[in-house]
């Protein structure tokens, strides 16, 4: 690996920039908390424990070629210790259900009409917050979606933040699991879970926020926006958590695709599309002053899914990533081989852990490593004879290359692994 060097405009210029044109600081809306109410967790009813549904292809499974951090060393976790919380209407209306991560112990969440979608479970395990909505603000018309959160041990659902619309499915915990972001028409909304104080970041000079990370110390956020309405083109931002812009990180004018900040260190994972070089991953300082290349795919622009994260100790890397396009001699056309790919934090043992079937409409997304790293929960997504897409959960070993389907016809890619103690 090369360090990229003369490519990165450190933040201390830019916030020398910002400060001479730029006031732009968030406004605090106060929101008052309800109090939780007595509990529920419903068995999930047998019509929808095994839905019936047309089995799309199967992904392909890599075995390991090398050895990641994690293969190295003995593990006491089982699956059947690890349980995930993920959104599907079997039931006719979207609602939250609970599975273990050896695929048994289904439980319905919520069982309501209002459609729950985005889980993501607290920190410490104690909340579970997720969107409800559309809400309907009157006759004929629907607003954005709403924030919630729940007590896992049971209890009635808690609104945050009710002042602001949600308009994508991007909620994130702090580490310290005080704070939740959340993207809002006008910029990136946070509240405070305990006392349900919400503020929004909102800059003048910035659209249309994306993927969000907090720091370690849960005071700062990493976030990716578009330079125009009619662009879609991404750059990466950091703020304080309290609303005070801090500056742009810029690796040659590359498009971001992704930002995910190490569990403990001030590095951030960086997803990025370069002009002529194609879409990589890099490691970026927080003050800017040191960029790491960990990968060169050679890859045209675009060809590429673009989203990474670090595993939760930080030792290992997972991505997305489209290979290659391939042509498919039973459709006679080009099409896309989308895969699952894992590697050390160094770089090292960068290998393919699970691939798509091949083929127009299939595909892998949105991951999530478990809470220790052999496991990644993914989505496989697919067309069966040109009908409605058909997504599943999976859960695959990195170190064995083992593949369990946990749940089929799941209807959103949103999903969340519960913490270990």
């Amino acid at each position: 690996m090369n360090t990229l060097r003369g490519i990165v405009i450190v933040l201390l210029t830019v916030l020398a920039l910002t400060a001479c044109g730029e006031g732009d600081r968030a406004t605090d809306t106060l929101n008052s908390r309800p109090t939780a109410e007595s509990p529920t967790l419903m068995p999930s009813p047998s019509k929808t424990s095994v839905p019936e549904i047309v089995a799309s292809p199967s992904s392909t499974v890599t075995p390991p070629t090398a050895v990641l951090q994690a293969c190295s060393q003995l593990s006491d976790v089982d699956l059947s210790d690890l349980s995930l919380a993920f959104t599907t209407e079997w039931d006719g209306d979207l609602n939250i259900y609970v599975i273990g991560g050896d695929g048994s112990g289904l439980q319905q969440f919520t069982q309501t009409k209002k459609d729950e979608r985005a889980p993501k479970y607290s920190p410490d395990g104690q909340w579970l917050a997720y969107l409800v909505g559309p809400i309907s603000s009157g006759p004929g018309t629907k607003t954005d979606m709403r924030l919630f959160i729940t007590p896992t041990g049971g209890g009635s659902e808690i609104p945050m933040a009710s002042e602001y619309r949600v308009v994508a499915v991007d909620i994130s915990w702090s580490p310290d699991g005080r704070w939740i972001s959340f993207p809002t028409a006008e910029g990136l909304g946070v509240v405070e879970v305990e006392t349900g104080k919400a503020h929004q970041l909102s800059f003048a000079h910035l659209l249309g926020f994306h993927s969000t990370s907090w720091s370690p110390g849960s005071d700062k956020i990493v976030f990716t926006t578009v330079i125009s309405p009619t662009i879609a083109f991404w750059t990466m931002h950091l703020a304080q958590r309290d609303g005070e812009y801090l500056g742009e990180y810029n690796i040659d004018y590359g498009d971001i695709r992704s930002v995910d900040w190490h569990p403990v260190e001030d590095k951030i994972l960086v997803t990025s599309i370069i002009k002529g070089e194609g879409i990589d991953l890099y490691v970026i300082s927080e003050d800017g002053a040191s960029v790491e290349r960990l990968t060169s795919t050679g890859k045209k622009e675009g060809y590429g899914k673009g989203d990474s994260k670090w595993s939760l100790d930080g030792a290992m890397i997972a991505y997305e990533t489209l290979d290659e396009i391939q042509p498919d001699p039973e459709v006679a056309d080009w099409v896309p081989h989308h895969s699952l790919r894992a590697m050390n934090a160094d770089g090292s043992s960068d290998q393919e852990v699970v691939a798509a079937p091949k083929g127009i409409g299939q595909a892998i997304d949105e991951f999530e490593w478990a809470p220790y790293g052999r496991h990644i929960a993914y989505i496989s997504t697919g067309f069966i004879e040109g009908e409605r897409g058909i997504s599943n959960l999976h859960i695959v070993n990195v170190c064995t290359g083992e593949d369990i389907l946990i749940a089929e016809d799941v209807s959103e890619s949103t999903y969340t692994w519960w913490p270990l103690p």
